[in-house]
């Protein structure tokens, strides 16, 4: 008797949750149909710290000496970014850099005193151009490069003799990207969005009728349309939106009643129903990918016991193929997966350079090493995504990677490559909820396993981990 109770009582739980989830969803859009108008979006952030930049201060220590300290530092941080999405086009352009200067003093009077400078500049660009024809076939163009210079000098007085010191360091990267393929991947999360707002007016009976499947593709192209706006304003920005959407409603004559409910529904749902990505597509391209890395040090200390100086040049080829399919199954769940095959040969010359030419005893040794790298890469990952409701984001993701390397160097007389293999398998779940539109609770969790066998020698690593964010954005 208790067992049919029981198994009553989860007949009827399920066919309650299945009957609340059928009348809560009275729209059955298939959301993985639509694609963006052509939308233009420029972003442009500025940022120069100066917090707690600048300090000076003295001290008398007794009637002949006194001590003194200041110090000075500060960042700019420029961030820009412009993104293109027509049928025939999509291009990203990101530009972003840091700026970060310091300079310190200190010392006491009849004394040593201590001068330091530092900088540390960054530049970043990013590039991609993917043009389409009437069959989604595409050509992609693009670029990525990246600079970084770190620059300290250091100057000691003690007992009037001045002593200088200096380290440099530059990196340079550049890699540019050709390739060609089929398919195309659209942002679908203002079709979701839409749904979001008339699931919620339906249920607050403020429609006059339900809308057909053209009148919310519609809608959903106006709300990407009206996203698309710049405002420097951000208050103005979303009442431009607010109005321009409420102006579909009354236009067509949609709205049975539109007071504090209406808008009330339409402000919550325009502010938390596009906090997550929602994508559909598939795509399948091959491309190459040359690169040239250029990386130099030097190192100048007062003492000038450790002077030294590296100079490295590396050029690499990689051949890939990849896949990439997003499939939203209905309004609340996403399939993504994602493989690719890549093959890249890389020549590596590194010079180097120790000792120093201060003084005469001490002799400079010079070293040059060349060698090559081929490797094959087999990666392949799958993510399974929940979307109950606008704040809430469940995700599990595992992914895959094989990695065969041969490395051999060229001053070896022997000739032989030294062949390693990697493996790593990565398990991961995500949740995210948001609390307001600018604060967001995170959970996440990983379990992974790294493998490697190099040189007839097996490493094997387990490791996972577990962590909760709390997290503030300022707009």
């Amino acid at each position: 008797m208790k067992k049919k109770i029981i198994t009553s009582s989860i007949f009827c739980f399920f066919c309650g949750v299945l009957s609340f989830n059928i009348s809560a969803q009275e729209y059955k859009y298939d959301i993985s149909k639509y694609y963006t108008p052509d939308i233009v979006r420029n972003e442009l952030d500025f940022s120069f710290n100066t917090n707690n930049s600048f300090s000076n201060s003295k001290a008398k220590v007794d009637t002949t000496r006194t001590t003194y300290s200041t110090q000075l530092n500060g960042t700019i941080t420029p961030d820009f970014t412009t993104y293109t999405n027509t049928r025939k086009r999509v291009s990203l352009l990101q530009i972003n850099g840091q700026f970060i200067g310091s300079y310190n003093r200190n010392g006491a009077t009849y004394q040593s005193s201590n001068k330091s400078s530092q900088t540390n500049n960054y530049f970043n660009l990013n590039y991609s151009n993917h043009f389409y024809n009437s069959s989604n076939q595409f050509l992609s163009l693009g670029i990525s490069s990246n600079f970084q210079a770190e620059i300290s000098n250091t100057t000691q007085e003690l007992n009037s003799i001045t002593s200088k010191g200096s380290d440099k360091t530059y990196v340079l990267n550049i890699i540019p990207t050709v390739g060609i393929g089929i398919g195309r991947t659209e942002s679908v999360e203002d079709a979701r969005q839409a749904i979001y707002i008339l699931d919620d007016f339906l249920k607050k009976g403020v429609l006059t009728r339900q809308l057909n499947n053209d009148e919310i593709f519609q809608l959903s192209q106006l709300i990407s349309r009206v996203k698309n706006k710049r405002f420097l304003d951000a208050r103005l920005h979303l009442t431009d939106e607010i109005t321009s959407v409420d102006s579909f409603f009354v236009s067509n004559k949609l709205l049975d009643k539109s007071g504090a409910s209406y808008f009330t529904s339409l402000y919550d749902n325009w502010q938390y129903g596009a906090l997550y990505s929602r994508k559909s597509g598939q795509s399948f391209e091959i491309n190459f990918t040359p690169s040239y890395y250029w990386g130099y040090a030097k190192n100048s200390p007062i003492d000038a016991t450790s002077a030294g100086q590296l100079n490295q040049h590396y050029l690499k080829g990689i051949l890939s193929l990849t896949y990439t399919y997003e499939k939203p199954v209905n309004l609340n769940w996403q399939h993504s997966v994602s493989t690719s095959l890549s093959g890249n040969t890389s020549f590596n010359n590194n010079r180097s350079q120790s000792g120093n030419d201060y003084y005469p005893g001490n002799d400079i040794v010079s070293q040059q090493d060349y060698f090559n790298d081929r490797s094959v890469n087999i990666v392949g990952s799958y993510a399974l995504g929940f979307y109950p409701n606008t704040r809430t984001n469940l995700n599990a993701r595992i992914s895959q990677n094989f990695q065969f390397i041969n490395q051999k160097s060229l001053d070896d007389s022997s000739n032989n490559w030294d062949k390693s293999f990697r493996s790593n398998t990565n398990i991961s779940f995500s949740a995210y909820y948001y609390l307001s539109p600018q604060l967001r609770l995170s959970l996440a969790a990983n379990l992974a396993n790294n493998y490697t066998n190099y040189y007839s020698t097996n490493y094997n690593y387990l490791s996972g981990g577990f962590g909760g964010t709390l997290s503030y954005s300022f707009f």
